[in-house]
């Protein structure tokens, strides 16, 4: 969880044109690697990265402390501050052991995270190098090969087994057992 920001506003409830109560930002606290606590009226707060924004929106800006927010913002928000999440998440549990994008996407499922916010999540941690196809593959090959008594077909099924992709498993297979290794 990220460590105490600095606040850089605070503002208090407006009412809109339309006689109902707009939402509207009352601090941005920016924190380390692009991220920041965006509280709002009524007690909400978001935790996003700005890639998340960025991914939603186009662009990799917070909103501003004062801002009121149109429902389009408050859409991208609600789905930046889960996606987020799923991330961290998800970079808790790589930090563990390598996944492929599959087995993470299982478990971050069953953390209750929906599947819009897993898979821009996923998208989040490929993108900084965090969730690497190659890496795993690489990965659970040596980790099978230590353990002894399996062949290159095995390993290879095994590993498509989990999601791993067959072109990055054959060259790593070869590697290992020579280029004979199917």
């Amino acid at each position: 969880s990220p460590q105490a920001l600095p606040v850089l506003q605070a503002l208090d409830i407006v009412d809109d044109d339309t006689g109902g109560e707009a939402v509207r930002v009352v601090s941005v606290e920016q924190g380390a690697f692009g991220t920041a606590r965006i509280r709002a009226d009524g007690g909400l707060s978001f935790y996003v990265r700005a890639d998340a924004l960025e991914a939603l929106r186009g662009v990799p800006a917070f909103p501003e402390p004062g801002q009121v927010l149109s429902a389009d913002w408050m859409d991208a928000l609600e789905r930046a501050d889960e996606a987020s999440r799923a991330a961290y998440k998800g970079l808790e549990l790589l930090s563990r052991a390598e996944h492929t994008r599959f087995l993470l996407s299982r478990k971050l499922a069953a953390r209750d995270f929906s599947d819009r916010a897993v898979a821009l999540a996923l998208d989040l941690l490929e993108g900084e190098g965090a969730l690497s196809r190659e890496r795993y593959a690489e990965a659970w090959l040596r980790s099978r090969l230590s353990r002894g008594g399996k062949g290159p077909a095995a390993l290879l099924a095994g590993l498509l087994a989990r999601g791993g992709a067959g072109e990055l498993a054959r060259p790593t297979l070869a590697r290992l057992f020579g280029p004979a290794a199917r």
